[in-house]
């Protein structure tokens, strides 16, 4: 018997486990004491902790796998990585650090963290490097655990932070992460200006696109089938979202070896189906034989209902069904004990079944139908008949 093509639900069960070895660090930065206060990122923090963990329409991960980090200095923040990376036990645990607020630009050009502590240097143009937490120091110690690193960034500059610009942060940014990481990680950043349009209560204007695009769910026909929006199809929306909007676009980078990770649950999401309808009719009859049970070959099964029922028979094994089966070979068909007792009506099969991403087996539909293969000369009024309504 031909077999059912393997299908994108296979990588949902791969991203469906994936969410047990991830952590998610919120970082968010507004009270400065030595940098301008910023009132934006409490509204992202808030934005980000609904999609992750607090709305049960979007979020797929747990509260105590979502760490609030609000208002650290560099310390704090270093210790909060150190406590994370000691705790791992297994090889390839994965790490979503989403940050808001300040970032700077440091001698090297690289990207650093600024923390409520941080210090402008003698002249105000600059900040001093001690004061900030490099990327490159996060990735140092992440890389040693073996830990995949998702960043999500959705930081500002201003003159004091960057005095030479930060046109080129986000590439070197990216560079920090790719000399120690290879093609296993994942970058989200974006470097704006800091403005009153980018900065308000409402949030910055990155992080409420992101909000946006992670709670609309995949629209297309293939986005419907995913379970999620995970890091491999987000980019897309991202660009097409902000494009629309008039937002920057953000720098993406995604690893092609980055194990695949659930971000939020795509609300648009219908499950792989199969119904048992009137074209599987015809399969049974012909291998009930009017009770005497008979075996085809796949050839004259396709000779006698055609290719489009034909190309249909092999649902008719997927369990919980489970009617038909191989016979002496695979070019070979004939019904189970099961399909002889439903071809028999001795019992109903449930008329939906579904695909569960979660261990790629199929199961039966929530509130589906049940139907009884009946036979014209017997009693219809105990029975409903395949396929009808």
């Amino acid at each position: 018997m031909s077999r059912a093509k393997k299908d994108e639900v296979s990588e949902a069960a791969r991203e469906y486990r994936n969410l047990g070895r991830t952590t998610i660090f919120l970082v968010g930065v507004s009270a400065y004491k030595n940098l301008e206060v910023l009132r934006g990122p409490s509204m992202d923090m808030e934005m980000m902790n609904q999609v992750f963990c607090e709305d049960l329409a979007f979020s797929c991960y747990e509260q105590k796998q979502v760490i609030n980090i609000e208002e650290p200095t560099c310390d704090e923040f270093r210790k909060n990585i150190i406590e994370y990376v000691k705790q791992r036990s297994a090889i390839g645990d994965i790490l979503i650090l989403y940050f808001t607020g300040h970032g700077c630009v440091l001698y090297n050009g690289n990207f650093g963290f600024c923390f409520i502590d941080s210090v402008l240097g003698r002249d105000n143009n600059c900040v001093l490097p001690s004061s900030s937490v490099s990327i490159e120091e996060v990735v140092l110690t992440l890389s040693n655990y073996d830990i995949h690193p998702l960043f999500i960034i959705d930081a500002c500059f201003s003159n004091a932070t960057a005095p030479n610009g930060y046109s080129r942060v986000q590439s070197q940014m990216d560079l920090s992460v790719k000399n120690h990481y290879s093609d296993t990680y994942g970058l989200i950043a974006s470097c704006n200006e800091l403005s009153t349009t980018r900065d308000t209560t409402d949030g910055g204007i990155f992080t409420q696109g992101l909000y946006q695009v992670f709670t609309s769910g995949l629209e297309d026909k293939d986005g419907k089938r995913a379970p999620y929006i995970d890091i491999k199809n987000v980019s897309p929306r991202i660009i097409s979202h902000f494009t629309h909007e008039g937002i920057p676009l953000p720098h993406i980078t995604i690893g092609e070896n980055m194990p695949n990770i659930p971000l939020v649950k795509n609300i648009t999401h219908s499950p792989l189906q199969v119904k048992f309808t009137s074209y599987f009719r015809p399969i049974i009859e012909l291998l009930w034989n009017q009770g005497n049970p008979q075996k085809m070959q796949l050839s004259e099964l396709l000779a006698a209902i055609g290719p489009g029922a034909y190309a249909n028979h092999s649902k008719l094994a997927l369990p919980p069904w489970a009617l038909v089966q191989d016979a002496e070979n695979s070019r070979e068909i004939k019904l189970t004990r099961k399909g002889e007792q439903f071809a028999k009506g001795e019992f109903p099969i449930p008329k939906t079944l579904y695909k569960d991403f979660r261990d790629n087996t199929w199961k039966v539909q929530e509130g589906t139908e049940e139907i009884y293969f009946v036979h014209p000369q017997k009693d219809k009024s105990r029975t409903a008949r395949v396929g009808g309504r």
